[in-house]
């Protein structure tokens, strides 16, 4: 496979200049950019052409610019030039949520606010055929006006793989991960991805409650049916897989799961203000 030449300073289709380098990892590249046509920074994915994940990743990226979601990071450009394949996405200034959550854990009401606009946004892009399935703590930003953007909506799958399992249920467990970390500053998952790992008991990750007393019962409820299936997977192994053997990103008329899953993606869940 061809090493990624893109260095600070090039040029992409003659007006995104690649300036610093936020992170590499897997072989995906994230960038800061700068549009030089319209003045302003961008956010650039680059990926070898011939790594076996580049079509997926372009076909990902055109899918997902299509969805008209503010909360969704929105895709601006996506190409091949030369020996790259590059993905342009809008540049939002603010803290995803694992940075945000190492002050300490969310409010009720700020977890319940951010779980109802990750579900809500989730709910449009199923609408329109397209599942995320990778959400984590760096999936989630919030800008400093308080609004919510999820970041890799289709793409993330795309570079690296989802488990098996029915798509709706994966996307309402995803939703379930995010409102436990919000109310804990946790994640329910044996890869904590920046946050510390949540405590088990009896074998299972301890409830809200239990790891911050004091918090909404309905809340836990919440985490509880929504984490179902999540709990599933982790006594009976994690089964990924490539997505350029099986592509998870359209759904089109696939059932989009239980009753209990549809709920978590349209919001419904989180129509409650309880503090206590």
């Amino acid at each position: 496979m061809t090493v990624e030449t893109v260095r600070p300073g090039r040029l992409l289709a003659g007006r995104y200049r690649v300036e610093d380098m936020l992170d590499d990892t897997n072989g995906v590249r994230s960038w800061r950019a700068v549009d030089e046509v319209l003045s302003r920074a961008v956010f650039v994915h680059t990926l070898p052409t011939d790594d076996e994940r580049a079509e997926a990743l372009t076909s990902a990226a055109r899918a997902a610019s299509q969805v008209a979601d503010p909360r969704f990071l929105q895709v601006l450009d996506v190409d091949a030039e030369a020996d790259t394949v590059y993905v342009v996405r809008e540049w939002i200034v603010g803290q995803n949520l694992k940075v945000l959550l190492a002050d300490g854990p969310l409010t009720a009401d700020q977890a319940t606010a951010l779980g109802r606009e990750v579900a809500e946004a989730l709910a449009n892009a199923h609408r329109q055929g397209l599942t995320h399935l990778r959400l984590e703590p760096s999936s989630v930003v919030i800008a400093p006006n308080g609004t919510v953007k999820i970041a890799g909506l289709a793409t993330e799958v795309a570079l690296h793989g989802a488990h098996e399992g029915d798509p709706g249920e994966l996307e309402a467990a995803g939703i379930g991960r995010i409102l436990y970390a919000a109310l804990t500053g946790r994640w329910p998952n044996s890869d904590g991805h920046g946050l510390p790992v949540a405590p088990r008991i009896e074998g299972r990750f301890a409830s809200p409650r239990q790891v911050r007393p004091g918090g909404p019962r309905q809340l836990d409820a919440i985490v509880e049916r929504t984490q179902g299936y999540a709990y599933f997977l982790q006594e009976w192994g994690k089964h990924a897989w490539n997505a350029t053997e099986r592509s998870p990103i359209m759904l089109g008329d696939v059932d989009m799961g239980s009753e209990t899953a549809r709920a978590a993606l349209d919001g419904s869940f989180f129509g409650l203000r309880s503090t206590g």
